[in-house]
């Protein structure tokens, strides 16, 4: 046997020429030709393969690669086929009547139209893609030809942020809610007023809907826009609902309340189908209407939900993220958008804190500036912010298994009561309810204008939705070893300073921010349990009387919401968690009678079930046996 050679330089620079069009796996000429396996390494050049060694030849690669093409006649038949087919059409077209033609012609028109519109409402539309999204990937392995119409279809980069913000592609097909025209809208004057109660009531302490874009979409389109209709009655249902039965505006277009607010609601449930698969700006504030003015006493689990699709929603449009730039919009839309989100935050921390569920979003998720404008919502926004750390860290259950659990809650309330100190500390005058204003307010016979009109416009609702988050944090030191008097003397203080701005406030206003009033009366109801079993007689009899006056309150607001009547259970719950035993087996046949009472009203369950009563419960137990297991009352 022959050693191996080198080939000739020759063929090395042919060899090398043809380099690139060679593949790695590509058998050899001599091989090609007896469809043996070739074994030849592209990383040795210099060995042959073992059939070459064999026939003492060397490896050349010269001969080219065979493409077979379509088999015979194929494209022939393929263009046959095809005339064929025209003729077939064209012989069709002949004999359909011209009118029939003509209907053909205008319903695909009508198609045309339809898709257009959509194309035209979904052209500036986006969704956020994390930086782990491959739409930026294989946009650089594969670049597309900008000037094909297909083009359009695929994702786009927004100011080259392509691994962020990607511009939606056009849906080709028609809108999934479409121009309804079966609406019964009630009387446009009506319809105007319950709007303007709105925007000049509600939705500026909780701007979810942009006052200028809704009035404009309102005004141009009317009746016949399918985006503004289904947010106008849902708006006029929730502001119907504010408003006293005997109200003058009722009497004037010649209809009831109640009988207006159930066609609403049933014609928003018949006409109007909510696309939770395909974000918009419409939904997303369609669901948080719906979740921030509940139809009962306390906010219930499906507007956690709600609230969990809007943001959700609102994600995947990029609103948590400051990068989102979308072109072509301005300011003014940017910072009303802005709004939205923090709207569906603030409601996210309160909605979970009311009905003890999980909160969705995540701080380390956002990177959005606080709104703006107005001032009180900005800091309601920072005001959030600190509730919602107090929701994660003392709501956890990891905090309840562990051994010095007691000492941490300490710390963490310390934390959040120093951070409240702070936010209170740097409000503007406008917003903050001085010493001096409140020694005001304790004297209602003596009614400052200015100050009512302070307090109704954004420092009262400010204060209510402080005393909330206070009053949440500091009932979990009930539980802990600090000293229990301090501890009832600040939520004592808080609820005083509380019950004279609602005092001093017309009691109605609560109904415009239902679901933060809800909560703030439910944790000074629960403050208000657990002080009524304080050892200190002044602070015990003081929570009694400020029970009283907070039933009261609710018997007040029965008369607006048309609810069963939530003072039963609230007398149930009281005679059960104070008292001395002896007390309690004195009164067993007025308290069977009681919750005999409270059970026919079977309706009511229904309207409280957002009510924390076993947290409640649990923090009663623990006062009554004290931290350490020892009992202390």
């Amino acid at each position: 046997m022959q050693p191996v050679t080198s080939r000739p330089a020759s063929e090395h620079n042919v060899d090398s020429r043809d380099k690139k069009r060679q593949k790695r796996n590509r058998a050899c000429d001599l091989c090609r030709r007896k469809k043996t396996r070739c074994d030849h390494d592209p990383a040795y050049p210099n060995i042959a393969c073992s059939s070459c060694r064999n026939y003492e030849k060397e490896c050349t690669f010269s001969e080219p690669t065979k493409k077979r093409g379509p088999s015979k006649g194929y494209v022939e038949g393929l263009e046959g086929r095809l005339k064929r087919v025209e003729e077939l059409l064209v012989n069709m077209l002949q004999d359909m009547p011209p009118n029939e033609i003509a209907d053909v012609t205008a319903e695909l028109e009508k198609d045309s139209d339809a898709y257009k519109k959509s194309s035209e409402e979904n052209k500036d539309a986006y969704f956020f893609a994390g930086s782990s999204s491959g739409y930026y990937l294989l946009s650089r392995l594969f670049p597309q030809d900008q000037s094909h119409p297909l083009n359009q279809m695929f994702p786009k980069p927004i100011n080259n942020n392509d691994d962020l913000i990607i511009k939606r592609p056009s849906e080709l097909r028609p809108s999934s809610s479409g121009n309804n025209q079966d609406w019964k809208l009630p009387p446009k004057g009506l319809m105007d007023y319950l709007l303007n109660v709105y925007f000049e009531r509600v939705n500026k302490f909780l701007p979810i809907l942009d006052k200028d874009e809704f009035y404009k979409l309102y005004e141009r389109e009317g009746s016949q826009s399918s985006q503004v209709i289904p947010i106008a009655l849902t708006t006029c249902c929730k502001v119907i609902k504010m408003l006293d039965k005997n109200h003058p505006i009722f009497a004037e277009y010649g209809v009831e309340k109640e009988a207006l607010k159930k066609d609403l609601t049933f014609q928003l449930h018949l006409h109007h189908l909510p696309d939770f698969l395909e974000p918009k700006l419409q939904s997303i504030q369609l669901l948080l209407l719906n979740a921030a003015h509940s139809e009962s006493w306390l906010t219930q689990g499906e507007a956690w939900l709600s609230v969990s699709i809007a943001i959700k929603m609102a994600q995947d449009l990029g609103l948590h993220r400051a990068s989102f730039q979308p072109q072509g919009l301005s300011k003014t839309e940017l910072e009303a958008r802005k709004r939205l989100w923090w709207s569906a935050y603030i409601l996210d921390r309160y909605v979970c804190a009311a009905v003890a569920r999980p909160l969705t979003i995540s701080d380390a998720d956002c990177d959005i500036d606080y709104p703006e404008s107005p001032d009180h919502f900005h800091y309601f926004a920072k005001l959030s912010s600190i509730h919602g750390e107090s929701i994660r860290t003392l709501r956890s259950p990891k905090i309840q298994v562990l051994p010095d659990k007691s000492q941490r809650i300490e710390n963490i309330c310390k934390f959040i009561q120093q951070k409240l100190v702070e936010w209170e500390n740097n409000l503007p005058s406008h917003l903050q309810i001085s010493d001096k204003e409140f020694d005001q307010i304790s004297q209602p016979d003596s009614i400052n204008p200015a100050l009512k009109e302070k307090l109704e416009n954004g420092a009262g609702q400010l204060y209510f939705a402080y005393t909330a988050v206070h009053l949440s944090v500091n009932k979990y030191l009930f539980s802990t070893n600090i000293d229990q008097s301090n501890v009832a003397s600040v939520c004592q203080e808080l609820i005083r300073k509380a019950f004279y701005t609602l005092s001093y406030i017309n009691v109605e206003l609560l109904l415009s921010f239902w679901c933060f009033s809800s909560y703030f009366l439910t944790e000074m109801l629960t403050i208000i349990f657990i002080n009524c079993k304080n050892p200190d007689p002044a602070i015990a009899s003081e929570a009694k009387y400020y029970n009283e006056k907070l039933k009261s309150f609710y018997r007040h607001l029965e008369e607006t919401l048309e609810q069963p009547s939530l003072v039963p259970y609230i007398d149930l719950i009281f005679k059960l968690g104070s008292g001395s035993l002896e007390d309690k087996e004195k009164d067993n046949n007025s308290q069977g009678t009681l919750g005999d009472e409270f059970l026919h009203q079977t309706s009511l369950i229904n309207n409280i079930n957002g009510l924390e009563w076993s947290e409640i419960a649990k923090l009663l137990f623990e006062i009554d046996q004290g931290s350490d297991g020892t009992k202390f009352m």
